[in-house]
């Protein structure tokens, strides 16, 4: 059984920081002072587990509402727990966050290996950009309307 939670300003983020060690610093081997930034304080993050398997978090997410836009950013799963919808219900959990607090639109940029699983929930390709490690992103952006119900195979 999949349980999600959603964090907001105030809550302790120590399940968020700790999947992100893991992916940033060990995986991508990332310097530990991007683990956290200034965002994090007043963003809503997304904390998923398989109840069944852990209790500790396997998936988490932020949602960030920075000058006018509703952002979302930061999405990862443990590598062990990968391709098993967990990024999809991450996103899904953020995606109605924002949406019900009156979001007219989501961006993101995603990198070229995850546009696929963005698009099944219904992002539609903006363009490409450069991120702050040189790799190509592309700009993506979601509408209500675009949002496809159904949970998907990544």
């Amino acid at each position: 059984m999949i349980k999600g939670k959603v964090l907001v300003y105030g809550d302790d983020l120590s399940e968020v920081i700790l999947i992100r060690k893991q992916v940033f610093s060990q995986e991508a081997k990332y310097c530990k002072t991007t683990i956290m930034d200034n965002d994090d304080e007043f963003a809503v993050h997304a904390v998923v587990y398989d109840v069944n398997k852990y209790t500790k978090p396997i998936g988490t997410g932020r949602l960030i509402y920075k000058e006018g836009q509703y952002i979302l950013d930061n999405i990862m799963v443990i590598k062990e727990e990968r391709n098993k919808k967990y990024g999809d219900f991450v996103i899904r959990l953020l995606v109605n966050k924002a949406f019900s607090s009156g979001a007219k639109e989501i961006i993101l940029d995603s990198p070229k290996d995850l546009v696929l699983l963005f698009q099944k929930i219904g992002f539609k390709m903006v363009n490409e950009t450069s991120n702050y490690v040189e790799k190509r992103n592309i700009k993506m952006k979601l509408l209500p309307e675009n949002v496809y119900k159904e949970c998907n195979n990544n």
